[in-house]
């Protein structure tokens, strides 16, 4: 997909309109690292000689619903000319977040703003299903791993009750040789921890399958800590989530990027 020229000044590219789609949260911490993730972005495409905007929404937390959130970024980017809105959701699975809310935001958005603004709006498909993600969590958990060796490792996601919602993780589970769980189904991360400890494993490592750390991580934390006491003979090693790494930040301007060349 082509993006034109300003009018006024041809030979200068119109500027890019990015909106990353939170899912939202009471907590500070999510929102302060999408707003890092952000500015990151911003930067790097503004290394290759990208003119941009990039913006933060949220489903869920935010003193307005979404698609008043898109409409108002849509009306500031419009006067600072931009002739359309990139949405990327940051959702790691194809929940009902991802595949039914934000569309219905988005739609709801496009009425408000007009027929003529129909076109204007491109909605990305949720972080999760981009090419290279996995290679992205991978890079991010073997940093790590390499570190600390011999030892059970768990991937612990969101999860959910849609089965085809888990197919992405399911499959990275897979590609990397770890033992999945989940928060919201089973099995969760104390069935696999307790079923490591049952199968002798000392050394237990857990990798989350979230973008950024915030109140569900505490609590899987909690979870973990509470169980820990009952198993002071195992030791198990918690990472952080993967937040606005660099080789995030690249997949992402990467996609924009070659978006713009199209």
């Amino acid at each position: 997909m082509g993006y034109p020229r300003s009018i006024n000044d041809p030979s200068r590219p119109v500027l890019r309109a990015v909106v990353l789609v939170a899912h939202g949260s009471r907590d500070h911490r999510p929102r302060q690292a999408v707003e890092l993730l952000a500015s990151r972005l911003s930067a790097m495409l503004a290394a290759a000689n990208v003119r941009s905007i990039v913006a933060v929404a949220q489903l869920e937390g935010a003193s307005t619903p979404l698609h008043q959130q898109l409409v108002g970024f849509a009306q500031r980017a419009r006067s600072a000319g931009a002739v359309r809105v990139e949405i990327i959701p940051l959702f790691l699975s194809m929940g009902v977040h991802a595949t039914v809310d934000v569309p219905e935001e988005v739609a709801l958005a496009t009425q408000s703003m007009g027929p003529q603004w129909g076109d204007r709006w491109q909605l990305y498909p949720p972080l999760g299903v981009w090419p290279g993600l996995d290679r992205v969590m991978t890079e991010e958990w073997r940093k790590v791993a390499v570190e600390l060796p011999r030892r059970a490792w768990v991937l612990v996601a969101h999860g959910s009750r849609n089965p085809l919602g888990n197919q992405l993780v399911e499959q990275l589970a897979e590609q990397l040789g770890l033992t999945l769980a989940y928060w919201a189904i089973a099995p969760t991360l104390l069935d696999r921890l307790t079923e490591f400890a049952a199968a002798g494993h000392r050394a237990i490592g857990i990798f989350p399958y979230f973008l950024f750390a915030g109140s569900l991580t505490d609590a899987l934390f909690e979870q973990v800590y509470s169980w820990q006491r009952d198993h002071t003979d195992v030791d198990v090693q918690w990472l952080e989530p993967i937040g606005p790494a660099a080789s995030l930040v690249r997949l992402m301007a990467s996609q924009l990027l070659d978006d713009l060349n199209d």
